[in-house]
């Protein structure tokens, strides 16, 4: 509830007006209180667990601190947080929507069904398609996107971790050994991937937009995953993508971005037992040159939860 203030129930006339009963102006040099942004609605169909819907998918830019934004990058300014003030993950949304044959010519790995393949709007928990090294040959299988730490299957509370930041990964003990490892290393398959742009006035609908590389082609975010047992026996497969500073036109809608990589020799170096952890984050800071990334609105039926998964979700209309 707002403070009343004394002038809001009459003027004491024994007792001195302040500078604000005054109505005087403010100080030139103090700031007005940032609006806190809304971060974007994730699917609630999904089952998301309590990290993702405390997190949202992250906080989404206002129309003036994209144009803010847009107007620093052209003007040289890095981008990212010291750009604009926005705090929150990496958008949890992402798109695969090629078929079993083209991500397996691209890959260079069989598919054995199409399942993860053709996906629209996918969401944190859901099983995502994957490719890993696996005794010198890859391997294509199904993960629940969401890194599960072994006690996260027993835990009252579900627990998960959809990315982690590449900058600090290798100051974590669980991600330095997963880095270090090229058999937990994989590929998480991908087209695209969504940010969402708040509205300006209370009411307006979230506009989501979809970045996609080299004309929407297939590429992969940098990723690791692990394996969690629970006290049954049964074990969950899990994996996690990584995360960098935005740059270029991704900047202008958030601070952070995917680890993309959009070429096959940066994707058999990923997976490759030649290098250290140190040049494999190396690797994450060599995002796509910006002329190959494109960005457009997407349909604003994706704020909806329960919206049906098909490619109109992939343009504004």
């Amino acid at each position: 509830m707002p403070p009343v203030h004394p002038g809001q129930l009459g003027p004491d006339p024994n007792r001195p007006q302040t500078q604000a009963q005054r109505g005087a102006p403010r100080r030139a040099d103090k700031q007005p209180a940032a609006p806190r942004l809304v971060a974007a609605a994730p699917r609630s169909d999904s089952k998301l667990p309590a990290y993702a819907i405390a997190a949202g998918c992250g906080d989404p830019l206002t129309t003036s601190q994209a144009r803010q934004a847009d107007r620093r990058q052209t003007e040289g300014t890095p981008p990212g947080l010291a750009s604009v003030e926005v705090a929150g993950q990496m958008c949890g949304r992402y798109t695969n929507t090629a078929g079993p044959e083209e991500l397996g010519e691209r890959f260079a790995v069989r598919l054995p069904d199409g399942r993860g393949t053709r996906r629209f709007n996918i969401a944190p928990t859901e099983e995502v398609l994957v490719v890993r090294a696996a005794e010198g040959r890859r391997e294509a299988e199904l993960m629940r996107w969401g890194l599960l730490p072994g006690w996260a299957l027993t835990a009252k509370r579900p627990y998960a971790l959809i990315n982690v930041r590449a900058e600090t990964a290798l100051e974590k003990q669980t991600f330095a050994r997963l880095l270090a490892d090229p058999g937990r290393r994989a590929l998480q398959v991908a087209d695209g991937w969504y940010e969402w742009l708040a509205a300006e006035r209370p009411g307006l609908a979230r506009q989501p937009f979809r970045f996609t590389i080299d004309g929407g082609a297939p590429f992969a975010f940098a990723a690791i995953w692990t394996e969690a047992r629970g006290g049954d026996g049964a074990s969950v497969r899990s994996v996690a993508l990584l995360t960098r500073q935005a740059v270029g036109k991704a900047a202008q809608l958030h601070s952070r971005m995917p680890v993309v990589l959009a070429d096959p020799d940066l994707q058999a170096e990923w997976l490759a037992n030649r290098l250290s952890p140190a040049e494999l984050l190396e690797l994450c800071s060599r995002p796509p040159a910006d002329q190959r990334i494109e960005v457009a609105p997407a349909n604003q039926a994706l704020n909806r939860p329960g919206t049906e998964e098909g490619p109109y979700l992939l343009s504004a209309g």
